[in-house]
Formats: C-alpha cells, structure tokens, sequence
C-alpha cells in the first residue's frame, strides 16, 4: 500500500477498518463535518488530497481507528499526492459536467444494505427541536415476527443512533404488533428501556391485539431527512428489503401514512416522571405499591432477593437517605419509605391466599453471600453491605419462607435466562414483575449523555404483555432444577449460606 496514491489509500481503508465499520463517502464526510461528500469523493477518485494543516487526515484516522502503521501509509500518500505537480487543463469546447451529489430520490436495498441505510438516516439527521410537534416525530413501526437482521455492530450503532437523536430533542413514536411470541414481546419490552430515560419516547400498541400480517411491512419515517419503506422479500416474517426515499414531498406523503397508523394505536407504557422534579424518584415506588395493594399475588424476576425478604427494621431505622448519590430529598425518602412499608403489609395479606413467586439470579445470591452486594435498585441503603447485614437479612429471608407457604424463590443459572442477544441476556441487573391486576413493571439502569447510570422504569398495564410476561415467568421457572426452587430446598440451602457466614464472622473476630 506504501506506494499507493491518497485516493487508493483512502478507498482501501474505508473498504475494511480496524473498527469492522465498513464506511461510505458520506459517513465519512460527516465524520469530517462537510455537508455533502463532493470532497471525499474527489479524494477517492486520486484528486488532489488536502492540505497537510487541514487536519483531516488526523480524523480519518481516529474515524476508522486506523493503527499508527495505517496512519502513517495515508500521511505518507498524502505529501505523494500533494508533491505532484497538478494536471494541466486541457481546452475543450464544452466544460466537464457537474458532479451532482444530490442524493436520489429513491433507492432500493435488501439484505444487510438496508440496515445501513436505515442507520445513515439516523446519523444524518439534525438536532431535534425539542418540540411536540410531527416536524420534530420520528416514526417507526415494528409489525414483523421478527426484528430485522443485524450484525452486533449495526446493533450498536442503532441503539447509539437513537438514543443520541432523543438526546438531541427529537421525539420517537415507536408503534408496535403484538402477538403470541413471548419471547417476542419480552424482547420488545426490555429493549424499550434502552431509550426510555434518554428523551420523549412514545411507545404504542395496535389495537388489533394478537395479530400478524400476511407479509411484514414496516416503516421509518424522519421529517425534512427521509424515510424507507421495509417489507418482506425474502421471508414472509421479516422485511429484509427496502425502498429510502429522500424526496421531501414523498417523506411528507409517509408522515400522513405514519399518522393514520398511529391513530390505529394506544401508548404500550407510561414511564413514571424522571429524577429530579418534584417527587420523581419516589413515583416508581409509588406506582408498583398501587399495583401491589391489589389481590392476585405477583411475579417477580430480580437480580437479588426482593423487598418482601427485607426485615421491616430496615425502613424504619433511618430518617434520611443513606445510598451514596441518591438524588432524593428528605421528604422523597420518608415517601418511599412509608410506601414500602404499606407494600410489606399487603404482602403479609394478600400472601394468605394468594401465590407470590420470585426468580433471582444464582450469581445475585452469590454476590450478596460473597460480597455483600445488592441490586442498584435496593435504594434504601449502600450497594454493599457488611457480613452481619447479609447474615440478618438471610435469617429473615428463611423466616418468611417458612410463615409463608405460598411464598417461594427460585435460584436460576445465568444461562437459562434468554437467547442469547435478546435484552434479557444483556442486562442482568434489571427488575420486572407482574401483578395480580395485569400490571407490568420493569426497571433497569442505562447511561445517560455524560455515561453516568440513571434508572429507567417502565409500567404497562396492556392486557397481552402481562400476559406474556407471566407465560416468560412460567417458562423460567420451569427452567429451574427443583433443588433450587421448592421450599424445603430452597431453605436448606439458605440455612447453609447462613452457617458459613456465622463462621466467617467468628473468624474475623478471633
């Protein structure tokens, strides 16, 4: 390569970069900041490469992640290009055509193609304008059975890609088809909190319940950008082809088709009010004991034990906050506090003739035995905890379970959790349950702009995903070997976790 022009160089660089992101001209122009791909292409094309102030070769570089080797071949190819002398004009009668860079107003894809053409829609567009309006609406719709076919790379870029668009003051209208897949609508429903906490995501149902079509069909749409038409070309359930149109007239003509389907549709979520205003923090927490002082017994995955195995004392031995960076007011704590307590108390009554059921994680329990580390959303004191705190809490843990014959834990391995890829297999330390009146509550932890974890909560009350919730609680629990969820079992093994670290203390303290 080391005799390569600038052009050649470049081309071979971009076909194949040490960060596997294969880029285009204009992913690279707008890497660069330029707003068309004029320049790069006429680099390409062996022109004349730029100058060596103008910094650009410096941001190749770090766009593609080029080693020192590779950085030093393109500077090299650089000061070739630009030490020979310029081509002398030759007359002609009629000047050379213009380069016309304007993208086309339509182009079709299928395959792989289509993904990253979907995603340069979305690292083209603007800043947002904040403002609920369908000007400032991006819309997309999933109604295939399965989602669109993405290496681990485009998957990354997507989720960035979005997640930078809320956070630049766009909103999203996410509108989904539900059918009978649990998988699929468990997936559906994690992935919705990679975005929840980022800005103004809408997600919303069809109202036609179960259903699928006959040949999947779905929509992107990004006002003043473009949008692309998805459908089924080669799989009847999922669109692997698409149509991106850039004509502003056509995009205009989607947003009416984007319209008219989200009047066919009723939001999926309603996410409780961030942290920070009024009582935000304290809202989850109230929302879950609303749901929870219903009959009907509840289901619960989380990564550790869960509130019911707490001892009460715990939430009355304090009068403030005591988790180190808990943005929560004294008055939000005394809030949450009292709301746990009332949440214990209609557990211990509705627990006499209705089943509660929890799944935690056997790396949880191993944490918390070995170290003493608790779940992010244990709010209520510091992640870690001394042995003594851990052994308390184990004691009252065993005690529950024996007053409580419709109460029952189940330890799972890891592995059984999800296929691997889907947002259950990705975010363990997460928490979902179900509630005897159909509500479903999840809760997690995702990075914010300056990639410091927030929590992110979601409540959906809709019929057919706490259904498919409870049927994906089901299929875990039957997951589980018996010696690690029936009573007498699950016990044993408790009251031996408790003897080990009885033994651990006396040997710190001989």
């Amino acid at each position: 390569m080391s005799e390569e022009w600038f052009g050649d160089c470049l081309k071979q660089l971009m076909k194949k970069p040490p960060s596997n992101h294969e880029c285009n001209p204009r992913c690279l122009a707008y890497a660069l900041g330029h707003r068309n791909t004029n320049e790069v292409n006429r680099w390409r094309r062996n022109g004349r490469p730029p100058k060596l102030d103008s910094g650009h070769v410096e941001k190749i570089a770090q766009h593609l992640g080029l080693s020192s080797a590779q950085h030093k071949e393109l500077r090299e190819a650089q000061i070739r290009g630009l030490s020979r002398p310029r081509p002398k004009k030759q007359p002609s009668e009629d000047p050379p055509p213009p380069v016309d860079d304007t993208p086309p107003p339509y182009a079709g894809a299928t395959g792989k193609a289509v993904v990253e053409k979907l995603i340069a829609l979305l690292e083209e567009a603007p800043d947002g304008t904040g403002r609920d309006e369908p000007n400032n609406t991006i819309t997309l719709t999933w109604r295939s059975r399965t989602p669109l076919q993405m290496t681990d790379e485009q998957q990354r870029r997507w989720r960035v890609a979005f997640q930078s668009l809320l956070q630049r003051g766009w909103q999203v209208r996410y509108l989904c088809l539900l059918d009978r897949n649990v998988y699929r609508t468990v997936n559906l429903v994690q992935n919705m909190l990679e975005y929840t906490s980022m800005g103004v995501y809408l997600p919303r149902y069809f109202t036609t319940g179960y259903a699928t079509l006959p040949a999947a069909t779905d929509l992107l749409v990004i006002p003043g950008v473009g949008g692309a038409w998805l459908y089924a070309a080669h799989a009847a359930d999922r669109a692997d082809a698409g149509i991106i149109v850039r004509n502003q007239q056509q995009v205009r003509a989607m947003m009416e088709h984007a319209a008219q389907l989200e009047r066919q549709t009723l939001p999926l979520a309603t996410p409780p009010a961030r942290h920070g205003t009024g009582h935000a923090t304290a809202n989850p927490v109230i929302a879950i004991r609303e749901a929870e002082d219903n009959s009907g017994g509840r289901l619960l995955f989380k990564y550790g034990l869960s509130l019911f195995t707490q001892p009460k004392a715990w939430f009355t031995e304090a009068a403030a906050p005591q988790a180190s960076g808990l943005a929560m007011t004294a008055e939000q704590w005394e809030i949450s506090r009292q709301n746990q307590l009332q949440r214990v108390a209609a557990f211990e009554r509705y627990v006499q003739h209705d089943e509660y059921r929890d799944i935690c994680p056997l790396s949880a329990l191993e944490s918390l035995i070995r170290d003493g580390v608790y779940p992010r959303d244990d709010i209520f004191f510091e992640r870690t905890q001394g042995p003594r705190r851990c052994l308390e809490h184990l004691r009252n843990t065993v005690a529950v379970l024996q007053e409580n014959p419709l109460y029952s834990i189940g330890f799972i391995d890891d592995r059984l959790l999800a296929p691997p890829g889907s947002a259950a297999n990705r975010r363990l330390d997460s928490m979902w349950q179900v509630t005897g009146d159909g509500s479903v509550f999840l809760a997690t932890w995702v990075p914010d702009a300056a990639g410091r974890l927030v929590s992110a909560n979601l409540h959906i009350t809709e019929h057919n995903v706490a259904q498919g919730f409870r049927e994906y609680f089901e299929q875990l629990w039957n997951k589980i070997p018996p010696a690690d969820h029936e009573r007498d079992a699950v016990i044993r093994r408790l009251n031996h976790e408790i003897k080990e670290l009885e033994r651990r203390i006396a040997r710190a303290k001989a």
